[in-house]
Formats: structure tokens, C-alpha cells, sequence
């Protein structure tokens, strides 16, 4: 088998998005198709660790992601009184980066974080075979980096009948500033059929394969004795299908 390329790739720009139907509701954009056998890594809490273990995936609203440097787009477009403010839709960000300082810091919190690894194809299909509490349409398309001033005028240039079909709407959460290029995501979103909006500002999707993650690496920042209980906790909570351990990222190579 050969070694795996851990190499950057960045999706540059505003390409016309192509997007190939995977499986019944699940829309795929042909720039992730291009990476099924890549590993994409979601920094997510405890919370949504344990979740994710009983085989329950979540989601949130993009006006209510925590992240400030998403607010050009999330808040532009889907916070109160925006043009996809009244969009049926939650989702999350997965990155195609193996290991990154800044995305243990930017997601980091007092809590701590665990960094949870996937293949991507494994991913789009656990998608395609969980419960949804309703009738939608996933898609999962690759973030397009871009300069402010071409984020402002697409978000200028969206009109009215755009603001009601999913394609368009996941065209919009793709932007992404060009300063945040390195952290190279993959978004996920769900659409409901249902025109009114969700009552909480997270979903919760049933019946995820927990056996399709590949590993989980706990927070390199947290004192080791934390770290340590915390292992042991999901060990006994999870079994023997997940492979967990404490991130060494903030080890000195040398």
C-alpha cells in the first residue's frame, strides 16, 4: 500500500459547481467526489463526540456557528432578516488538513476538543443510510476561497427566486475568506422539505455507522491527567471500535 498524501489542497475561487446525485437525497459537489479515499477531520466537543458514538451525527444553524470568522457568510446570509434566513438548513465543517495548530485553536474551548477522523467516502455514505427526522436533501461540497470584496458582491448579487433552492443556498455557505485557505473544508449541509424552519438550532441524525471513524485524537492541551480519564472513559463507554488516543501534536519532534 502506499503512503498516503498529506499534502495541502486548496480549492481556489468560484468554479461552476457541478453536483452528482450519490445516493437518493445526497448531492455530492464533483471537487469531493475527486477526494472519496481522503480522510477528513471534524475538531468537535465532547458533547458531539459521545453523540456521535451512539451513532447520532449533529448539525447546527450556520447564523449560529461559534466560529467569528465565519460571520461574512453566516451571518450575512442566514442570520435574522437575510436573504437565507427563512432556509430550512443546519450544517458542519470537516477538514481536509491532517494536523493544524490553528484548527486546535480556533475550535478550542475551556472544555476541550477532540479532533474525529473519517474517510470521506464512509462519511457520504453514512449520510445516505441514517435516520433523519424528516424528509431533506443532504449535499456536501468543497469550501471556495475568496477575497472579501468577491464574498460581498456574491452576497450583493444573490436575488430573490436563488434564495429558495438548496443549489444556490449551498453555493452561498461554500465561501469562504482566502486567509482561511489552510484549513481546506469540506461542508456539510441538510435541507429540509418542509418550508418552515427547525424549532432548536441543532439536528440530530440517528443510526450513523459509529464504526466508520478511524480514529480520535484528544486535546493535545489539556493537562495529560484529563486526557488520560478521558481515554479510559470512552474506551469503556465505546468498546473496542474506537480508536482513541491523546493528540501528540504539541510534542517537540526532535
Amino acid at each position: 500500500m502506499g503512503k498516503v498524501s498529506r499534502d495541502p489542497i486548496f480549492s481556489i475561487g468560484w468554479p461552476v459547481i457541478k453536483w452528482v446525485e450519490k445516493a437518493k437525497n445526497i448531492w455530492v459537489d464533483e471537487e469531493v467526489e475527486k477526494l472519496n479515499s481522503y480522510a477528513v477531520y471534524r475538531y468537535a466537543t465532547f458533547a458531539e463526540l459521545i453523540a456521535l458514538t451512539e451513532g447520532r451525527i449533529t448539525f447546527q444553524s450556520p447564523a449560529c456557528w461559534p466560529d467569528k470568522y465565519e460571520g461574512l457568510v453566516s451571518k450575512s446570509l442566514f442570520g435574522p432578516k437575510s436573504k437565507f434566513s427563512r432556509v430550512p438548513i443546519v450544517a458542519k465543517c470537516y477538514s481536509l488538513q491532517y494536523q493544524s495548530e490553528a484548527l486546535w485553536q480556533i475550535y478550542r474551548s475551556s472544555g476541550g476538543l477532540a479532533r474525529i477522523g473519517i474517510k470521506l467516502h464512509s462519511l457520504i455514505d453514512g449520510l445516505g443510510v441514517a435516520k433523519w427526522p424528516m424528509e431533506g436533501r443532504v449535499f456536501i461540497g468543497r469550501s471556495r476561497y475568496m477575497e472579501n470584496s468577491d464574498i460581498r458582491n456574491e452576497i450583493e448579487a444573490i436575488s430573490a427566486p436563488r434564495a429558495t433552492e438548496p443549489h444556490s443556498v449551498m453555493e452561498g455557505l461554500l465561501m469562504k475568506r482566502s486567509g482561511f485557505s489552510h484549513e481546506n473544508e469540506v461542508r456539510v449541509a441538510f435541507f429540509s422539505d418542509k418550508k418552515t424552519l427547525f424549532k432548536s438550532q441543532i439536528l440530530s441524525c440517528k443510526g450513523f455507522p459509529k464504526r466508520s471513524v478511524t480514529r480520535v485524537l484528544l486535546d493535545p492541551y489539556l493537562p495529560t491527567w484529563q486526557t488520560d480519564e478521558l481515554v479510559k472513559l470512552l474506551k469503556k463507554y465505546a468498546g473496542d471500535d474506537l480508536d482513541v488516543l491523546r493528540s501528540n501534536f504539541d510534542k517537540d519532534p526532535a
